[in-house]
């Protein structure tokens, strides 16, 4: 399914990081909130100097028909026949306004508003007019096509619709089979409980018989349950409890400052922890000066939302016995 400019977002931006783990890490952050209204799609443009440009596309999920495996926008697939800065205009067939499009190094840029000049628009962009391409509402679907021969080795990823779970009447499928199954059990049961009856009845008598020597196997098993929780309680606090008692102490001096923690994870090698405060930058330094932390970084791009700023900092415990050295 391909959709025209006109019922899409398109925007960039652009992450201070390069691995491939924290810009993936950082679009899914930049990405949460919108996901149970919109599709969204993303493309790495390009990396260098130390940033990752990033296109992602939010496609309303209300116009995308139920079944439908493959969604593009129309701009991804134009872009492909155009040179770098070039700028286009093209008409689609649908009768909406024309739509300018223009790819540059780092981001592709593309406007549906008949409000917006050409001229404006080339220059929000950072390009100039020496280099255009019309394409008319009858050469739209020839260029169109052409982009989808150029571009199909990169439309195998990024572009898959992710199947929502379909909700089942169970009760529905069920009831047909409720009367023969409830006297298969009924039988079943009938037939069990008597031969249960005279077991229970042969192992009774067997039992007062060895009453004396089952009472001392039963006392031994529960002493070895008893000392196999212990065992594996002691475990679990050896190796739990130590790596947690020593985030709270990094992170108390920060909570006790009034900063709003979102979440705080550790895989068993590294800390990650979401928060917003009025300054990022005043609590990477806070947590360089800690001796227990190394290696505090942010992870994601720093937000502003009013007068507080999100973000999320990762870093790695130093071991006790690089403290006592």
């Amino acid at each position: 399914m391909i959709v025209a400019r006109q019922h899409y977002i398109e925007r960039a931006i652009s992450l201070p990081i390069t691995l491939t783990k924290d810009v993936n890490a950082a679009i899914q952050f930049e990405i949460e909130s919108l996901q149970s209204e919109f599709h969204l799609f993303h493309k790495i443009i390009s990396t260098a100097d130390g940033k990752t440009q990033v296109m992602i596309w939010q496609i309303p999920r209300d116009i995308v028909p139920k079944g439908v495996m493959l969604v593009l926008p129309e701009t991804y697939l134009l872009s492909f026949i155009l040179e770098t800065n070039q700028v286009c205009v093209y008409q689609a067939p649908s009768g909406a306004g024309p739509v300018k499009l223009v790819k540059t190094t780092k981001k592709i840029c593309s406007s549906a508003s008949e409000q917006q000049s050409l001229a404006i628009f080339s220059q929000a962009a950072g390009v100039n007019l020496q280099n255009t391409l019309d394409i008319s509402a009858e050469e739209f679907l020839s260029h169109l096509l052409n982009a989808l021969k150029i571009s199909v080795k990169h439309l195998v990823t990024g572009f898959w619709v992710k199947p929502s779970a379909e909700k089942k009447d169970w009760g529905q499928i069920l009831k047909p089979l409720i009367v023969p199954i409830a006297t298969f059990f009924i039988g079943y049961l009938a037939i069990t409980s008597l031969y249960v009856s005279y077991r229970l009845s042969t192992v009774s008598n067997m039992i007062e018989d060895q009453r004396e020597d089952i009472d001392t196997v039963l006392t031994l098993q529960s002493s070895i349950h008893e000392l196999q929780n212990q065992i594996e309680q002691y475990q679990s606090m050896s190796s739990s409890e130590e790596p947690a008692f020593r985030m709270w102490q990094v992170f108390a001096p920060l909570y006790k400052q009034g900063i709003q923690f979102k979440f705080i994870r550790y895989n068993g090698q590294q800390v990650f922890f979401s928060a917003s405060a009025k300054s990022a930058s005043k609590v990477l330094e806070q947590l360089l000066n800690v001796k227990t932390v190394i290696s505090p970084q942010f992870s994601t791009a720093v937000r502003k939302t009013g007068d507080e700023e999100t973000f999320i900092i990762k870093f790695s415990l130093a071991a006790e016995e690089s403290l006592d050295e």
